[in-house]
């Protein structure tokens, strides 16, 4: 192999070793129950939604123009894609009532798969190593103003959606 192709080689082994390391600390894609036929993430990227800063965002489209693979085989019309990107921390529930939590003192919620609730539609994400997490919802009405409700065993947190961003949730969720 002449020089001029083994650094090509060299940098392209790289990149692919880069990205499998990396994608296994990806979250598990989040699945909304009764559409685990259809690809709420490929839905995401046709409508080009992936949202890379924690909140909230929807589109509304209609679902007759995405190919049958991506929409699944029910009927189409007027639908709305919302993605909710989230992180969650603990803190401490000792000494932290009375004054300002630090970032030293929060710890993420790593990798627990947490079920989450947006009016009629539900289903389950996993947090990545750093606490982050996505739900993504196709609907038939806007999710805007539902309240977003995470579960974590047996307890639940809800803001509106709109709301959502980082989440502080007390030890217990983490322990």
């Amino acid at each position: 192999m002449t020089k001029a192709l083994v650094v090509p080689f060299i940098i392209a082994v790289t990149l692919t070793l880069v990205n499998c390391a990396h994608t296994k600390d990806q979250p598990t894609l989040p699945v909304q129950q009764g559409l685990e036929d259809i690809s709420l993430e490929e839905i995401g990227d046709s409508l080009d939604l992936d949202l890379k800063d924690l909140g909230f965002a929807e589109k509304m489209f209609n679902s007759c123009s995405l190919d049958r693979e991506i929409r699944g085989d029910g009927p189409c019309g007027t639908r709305y894609f919302s993605v909710v990107h989230f992180r969650v921390q603990c803190r401490d529930t000792t000494g932290t009532t009375e004054s300002t939590v630090t970032s030293l003192q929060l710890r993420a919620l790593s990798k627990r798969q947490l079920e989450w609730v947006v009016g009629p539609n539900r289903g389950v994400t996993m947090t990545d190593g750093d606490g982050y997490g996505k739900a993504r919802v196709l609907s038939k009405a806007s999710i805007k103003d539902k309240r977003f409700v995470l579960k974590a065993n047996k307890t639940a947190l809800g803001l509106t959606t709109e709301e959502v961003s980082r989440i502080v949730v007390p030890s217990n969720w983490c322990g």
